[in-house]
Formats: C-alpha cells, sequence, structure tokens
C-alpha cells in the first residue's frame, strides 16, 4: 500500500512565492502570513525571474539571516536592555537584505513521482519540515512532515487485508482455510 502513495498524491499546491531579489522583510511578512494560517505550507518559496525554483525560506532560515552577523556589544555591560535594542537595529538594518540570503541550505526536492517511504527516508534524514516537489527546475507544490507522518500511520495502523497476510507469509498459501492455530486445513 505505502508503495503506491506519491509525494503528488498529497503535496500542498498552493504556498507563498517570492523573488530572490525582494527583501527579507517582505519574506517575514509573508512568513507571518502563512504561519497564521491553520493548514499552510509555512514556508516560501524562493522563484528566479525565469520561473526557476531556488529554495525556500522557512521562519528559522530567515531569522537567522536576520541575526547572522549580530553581536553582543562589547559596550552594553550585560544590560539586557541595550542588548536587546541593539539587536533590534541590526536585525531591522538586515531586512533590506535580499530574500536569497534566508533560503535554506541544502534541502532536498522530491520528484512528483517518489513514494511515500523515499519521502520519509528523505525527511527523516536531513529533519526536514517541509521540503519542495520540484519537476524540471520548478516547484510543484510542498511537502509537509506532518502530512508524511500521517499517510504513514494511517497505513501502518490500517487492518491488513487477506491478501497482504497470505503475500507477508502470515497466511495458508493458494487461498487455503487456516485452523485457528494457522496451520492449513
Amino acid at each position: 500500500m505505502a508503495e503506491n502513495v506519491l509525494a503528488k498524491d498529497f503535496m500542498i499546491r498552493t504556498f507563498r512565492r517570492i523573488a530572490p531579489d525582494r527583501p527579507l522583510g517582505e519574506a517575514v511578512d509573508l512568513l507571518r502570513d502563512s504561519v497564521a494560517e491553520e493548514d499552510g505550507a509555512r514556508v516560501v518559496a524562493v522563484i528566479d525571474g525565469d520561473g526557476s525554483f531556488l529554495g525556500i525560506l522557512t521562519p528559522r532560515s530567515v531569522l537567522g539571516a536576520l541575526v547572522r552577523d549580530w553581536r553582543p556589544e562589547s559596550g552594553s555591560g550585560g544590560d539586557p536592555t541595550r542588548l536587546e535594542a541593539g539587536l533590534l537595529e541590526a536585525v531591522r538594518a538586515r531586512l533590506a537584505r535580499p530574500s536569497r540570503e534566508g533560503i535554506l541550505p541544502d534541502v532536498p526536492g522530491f520528484a512528483p513521482a517518489d513514494r511515500l517511504l523515499r519521502l520519509m527516508k528523505g525527511m527523516s534524514d536531513r529533519r526536514l519540515e517541509w521540503a519542495p516537489v520540484v519537476e524540471e527546475g520548478r516547484i510543484l507544490g510542498i511537502i509537509r512532515l506532518r502530512d508524511v507522518f500521517r499517510v504513514a500511520a494511517s497505513i501502518a495502523l490500517a487492518p491488513e487485508t487477506e491478501n497482504e497476510r497470505g503475500a507477508a507469509g502470515g497466511g495458508a498459501a493458494g487461498g487455503e482455510e487456516t485452523t485457528p492455530g494457522g496451520t492449513a486445513a
């Protein structure tokens, strides 16, 4: 059954997009809006002018880009108010930087025909909450880890059919009847 579930079957087809040269501040607005949606993708796809997929922005990757070069001032004396003011100033200055600076690095793209097991392995190995579904350099959708988990759990918890038990070696061959002890009658 898992072999029949493909990325294209449950990817999210509507998601926010941004050009790589747009400011990080605009990406922050898009992400803030997507996080507010109950069932949204919660990522922003970075798309070049020719439609090529460049990467994804997540709240964590954008936050990292905004605070990347900030260092506590030595003259702050450990005063939290001065430290926070310095951080806020640094973040505001970086909001004008291009959104490409917030792209989550090395995120594998999945093909629409990739099977559930490949999605599970790839997302687990990379500890990804989201991953793009890409074909010919263009993003078609977003896969969420929670959807991969939901589908995998539904399959794992579904009752086995007689055919599956027989194929797995749990039943008698050739459709023979079995006794309560499991031996062929």
